[in-house]
């Protein structure tokens, strides 16, 4: 049994997915049946998922079965995942860890038996652990917030805890910039939307958020919003891309601060990054969408819904 599944208190993981839930209900029947339809057409004969190309990878395969376990209660590609889980590559890095174990989450609650080698990722999160604290990209050596909220989330999967999460906050806490934001990784001398949802979502498990780093990052994620309503991923970005505007929503949405956007920008933008026959592409720069970029069109519809019923 996953840790957030056995726990008392809701993970975030679990704060996420019930105000997804709240949103995705009662959504209409052709919007949903071209999504379903769009990420299903991904599915490899292997059972994977993949991207625009290549094979199946977890990371993707991850992202799929978010979209269905969202909008669809067919099962049918489960079974396909589940099996393609039992002969699946050991995860290689932090995100991977994270796909195995979300997918596995999902094939478990579905009813699907599903055995992973906990061990083993354990010991890819351990490889990628810094000595001072937090985590780095697989060989960097250098500090990431993303990657130390995903092993946050890891952790939280396998047992509830993050290791060395005093040194992980202090990490997060210095990437902090005069603009409000965080950055990615130590250089880098300005905030960025990714980067500040990831540390507000890593402060938020670990339960040290403090209310002026909450008003801090509204105020900065807000000014990422541009003319066309959709997020920048940094200030000088010369658009807004569907990615930065879900985590934007989500980091918002879960903390407070959501009035700090305009929400029917936000809307409008959503929309125009969809595809006619299902799927959404990154930006409007971008004419072709993949499964992840779905799941984000999909999250941010949804997310939209519950917070404006809210």
């Amino acid at each position: 049994m996953m840790a957030d599944e056995a726990a008392g208190a809701p993970s975030y993981l679990e704060m996420l997915e019930s105000l997804l839930r709240m949103g995705a209900e009662g959504l209409g029947e052709q919007f949903t049946s071209r999504q379903v339809g769009y990420v299903l057409g991904h599915q490899q004969p292997d059972g994977g998922f993949a991207g625009r190309d290549g094979p199946s990878d977890l990371y993707y395969t991850e992202f799929a079965l978010r979209t269905l376990d969202l909008l669809s209660t067919d099962r049918a590609a489960h079974e396909r995942v589940a099996s393609h889980l039992a002969s699946a590559d050991p995860p290689p890095d932090v995100v991977h860890c994270y796909s195995l174990l979300a997918c596995a989450r999902s094939l478990q609650r579905c009813g699907f038996a599903v055995q992973i080698d906990e061990q083993r990722v354990r010991e890819t999160l351990a490889g990628q652990a810094l000595a001072g604290g937090g985590y780095g990209r697989a060989g960097s050596g250098e500090p990431s917030v993303s990657q130390t909220f995903v092993a946050a989330l890891c952790h939280q999967l396998l047992e509830g805890t993050l290791p060395e999460s005093t040194a992980a906050v202090q990490l997060v806490r210095e990437l902090r910039r005069g603009d409000g934001g965080f950055a990615e990784m130590p250089g880098q001398s300005a905030g960025q939307t990714n980067a500040s949802a990831a540390a507000i979502g890593l402060l938020t498990i670990v339960g040290d958020l403090t209310e002026e780093e909450t008003t801090g990052v509204a105020k900065f994620i807000a000014g990422m919003q541009d003319s066309g309503g959709g997020l920048r991923t940094h200030a000088n970005a010369p658009a807004g891309d569907l990615l930065s505007t879900f985590t934007g929503v989500v980091t918002l949405g879960t903390v407070g601060g959501i009035e700090a956007l305009d929400l029917r920008g936000v809307a409008q933008f959503v929309r125009e990054m969809a595809i006619a026959d299902g799927g959404f592409r990154a930006a409007a720069a971008d004419g072709a969408g993949d499964v992840e970029y779905t799941w984000y069109g999909v999250g941010c519809v949804a997310l939209l819904r519950a917070l404006v019923m809210a």
